[in-house]
Order: structure tokens, then sequence, then C-alpha cells
């Protein structure tokens, strides 16, 4: 009995006790809340959690209060330490429903073609949520991009994204014996 126990009941709790850790929603840290510091707490966005995330993709769901007076626009953009959007991962946009009171948001890293990366792994820093008025200017194509009466908001999400190919990547390189030891003179 101790013999299956070991080899079996024991490695078994381990790797199921390993993905009940890994499935655990990360609550984000809000670094910057420029709504609030305008006083401007009826239609807010109170919390980020990570749901799930891979070395390629990341599933973020937002949950907020408000925004019922008008349609509004969510977008959430994956950001560098510099507060600038990662190429590599597109802004997810969509329509939110203020019945709900939640936004999921699903992001894939997709490497840029011809790029080289100086590192084995890209790395992002925040998430910016953006809401704005469907009707209103910034929801005009073109004018999005700046955000232009938008409410933002920025949560910390340190994620290192794999890359293929960069530097620092191991190399697997296959040895071929050039003569056998005995025939080599000291």
């Amino acid at each position: 009995m101790s013999d299956i126990t070991s080899k079996f009941i024991f490695p078994l709790a381990l790797c199921l006790f390993s993905l009940a850790l890994q499935a655990q929603p990360k609550e984000l840290k809000i670094v910057d809340d420029v709504t609030s510091i305008l006083g401007d707490n009826s239609n807010k966005v109170s919390k980020a959690t990570v749901q799930s995330e891979t070395g390629k993709t990341a599933s973020i769901q937002v949950e907020f209060t408000g925004f019922k007076d008008k349609d509004y626009l969510i977008k959430a953009s994956i950001l560098n330490q510099l507060k600038k959007p990662l190429k590599e991962l597109e802004p997810v946009q969509a329509d939110l429903d203020s019945r709900s009171g939640l936004a999921d948001f699903f992001f894939t890293f997709k490497q840029l073609q011809g790029k080289v990366y100086p590192q084995a792994f890209l790395e992002s820093a925040f998430v910016e949520i953006s809401i704005t008025d469907k009707k209103g200017l910034g929801a005009t194509p073109g004018l999005e991009a700046f955000g232009i009466g938008a409410k933002k908001y920025t949560f910390q999400y340190k994620k290192k994204w794999p890359v293929k190919g960069a530097g620092g990547q191991e190399v697997t390189v296959t040895l071929i014996p050039y003569k056998s030891a005995g025939t080599i003179k000291p």
C-alpha cells in the first residue's frame, strides 16, 4: 500500500495542488485613477483581475459601477514601463454593458515579424482601461487613440511574454566526435 501511495497518490496530489494554485485569479493594483481625483465617483472601474494567463495569452476581467447614463465603449491596452502600448498585444475594445458590471478582455501575444528582440521575453508593466462615450469625440475614428474625453484607469500588470529567436535563448548544438581519446596526443 505504501508503495502505491508514494508512486501514484503523492505525485497526483502535487500536480492537482499546483494546478489549483495556477487557476487562482490575481487582483491587479490600481496605480492611476484620474477620474476619482477629479471627483467623479459615480462612474468608475473598481477592480481588475487576471483570470488566467499562459506564456502567450492573458484573460483580464474588469469590474465597474455606473455608466448607465449613456452608451460607452470600453478598451483595454497592455502597456510597457513607459506606459506606451505594446504593439505585440493589440488593444481589445467592446461595448460596455452597464447591466453586468463586468467586462472581459482576452489578449494574445503576436511576435512582430522582422523585429529583433534583445531578450528572450518582452515585459509588460501595466494594463490601461479606457471608457469613452460612444457618441463623443473620443469615439471618432482616428481620435480614439488620443483618448479625448476618456475615463482612464491604469493597473499594474507585470508579465514576461516569451519571444522566439531572441538573444539570450538556449541553442541546442549536436557535437560530433572528431577522433577517439586514444589517438589524441598531449
